[in-house]
């Protein structure tokens, strides 16, 4: 196992060091030590900060080339392997940062990270985004296929190369063995639908005399549920004609059924145009 021999000053629990408040007040922090005695717990916090850092480094380095890391003032022989350390990490001695900030502006070093825009999201993620066109470097859910080999990272999401279409969609989670919503699989679509929903009719018969026939009949009284009940303007519905051998009633019952108020069923909501980064 390779060796580095720079080592951290004053690690060990208890060590004589200052609290990191009483370093941050040090008059001495700014201004380094002047003529007199400095403290020993001043002096060995100084000594910690800048150790721990070296010794930081002068790790990666021993990790990333698996070689020793020798405390003998071989400067050129340590910048060496820096520079194969950067190397073990795809990176160069002449652009350690590999451009990370070519053109000199936050949003250049971010994205030659991979820190662009929305990439704290794993690709492929649905986004909801307020303009009609989607941003550079992001694709809208309308259903289209994308090129697989130049998005790799999006077709690891979805294999067929083809975006979900949630133009006019809502987005349900996957139910995922609770069972609540059945029978689903990933990305599958399911039409709209309405709660069953259900209600009584209350029936009134009679008879009807006209001289000497007489005729059954029957007429609606009452809803209840999702059933109501219009009179005809002419009278209030069947009147029972009792004890006569003649008449007739006028008026009759209207049966309304009435459930809904669109061609869908949907909650309030705002539109937003799904969109997902392009990788």
């Amino acid at each position: 196992m390779a060796t580095n021999e720079f080592k951290a000053f004053a690690t060990a629990g208890g060590a004589n060091v200052l609290s990191q408040e009483e370093y941050l007040a040090l008059a001495a922090l700014s201004t380094g030590f002047q003529s007199g005695i400095a403290k020993s717990a001043e002096i060995n916090k100084a000594l910690r900060q800048a150790t721990t850092g070296v010794a930081a480094l002068a790790q990666f380095i021993s990790e990333a080339t698996d070689s020793d890391i020798n405390d003998n003032g071989d400067v050129s022989a340590l910048v060496d392997k820096l520079a194969a350390a950067l190397a073990a990490r795809g990176l160069s001695r002449e652009n350690p940062f590999a451009d990370i900030a070519a053109d000199g502006t936050e949003n250049q070093a971010l994205a030659n990270l991979g820190l662009g825009e929305g990439s704290a999201l794993p690709v492929g993620v649905p986004v909801p985004w307020p303009g009609e066109t989607a941003p550079e470097g992001w694709l809208k859910c309308n259903g289209a296929s994308f090129d697989t080999a130049k998005y790799p990272k999006l077709a690891l999401a979805y294999p067929s190369g083809k975006l979900p279409d949630l133009r006019g969609e809502f987005i349900r989670g996957w139910d995922d063995g609770r069972g609540v919503d059945s029978g689903r699989t990933l990305l599958a679509t399911q039409s709209d639908g309405t709660r069953s929903q259900s209600g009584s009719l209350w029936v009134r018969q009679f008879k009807v005399y006209n001289n000497a026939n007489i005729t059954n009949a029957a007429a609606v009284q009452n809803g209840e549920g999702v059933f109501s009940i219009d009179n005809n303007a002419a009278t209030n519905g069947w009147d029972y004609i009792e004890n006569t051998r003649s008449g007739t009633t006028s008026g009759a019952n209207k049966i309304k059924l009435s459930i809904g108020n669109a061609t869908e069923t949907r909650p309030r909501n705002v539109a937003f145009n799904y969109i997902v980064r392009a990788a």
